[in-house]
């Protein structure tokens, strides 16, 4: 599917890792574009709860959904 992924981070610290792309710290005010069809994840790195909003045009569906394996 086409759906863009857009994560807002509110509180806390994390890791983004979008595809092969080199693994990124996020933290509060920090917004993260995830493309179309691009496997990523993100990663509590802080002591507290990482908190953010994931905005998704057009909405996400089950269907857009792939498991990835990460080293």
């Amino acid at each position: 599917m086409d759906t863009v992924e857009r994560y807002y981070i509110l509180e806390g610290k994390g890791k983004i890792e979008l595809a092969e792309l080199a693994p990124k710290m996020v933290s509060a005010g920090d917004v993260v574009i995830i493309p179309a069809l691009c496997k990523q994840r993100i990663t509590n790195t802080g002591n507290t709860d990482l908190i953010f909003l994931a905005i998704c045009s057009p909405r996400f569906k089950q269907q857009n959904y792939r498991k990835y394996n990460y080293r």
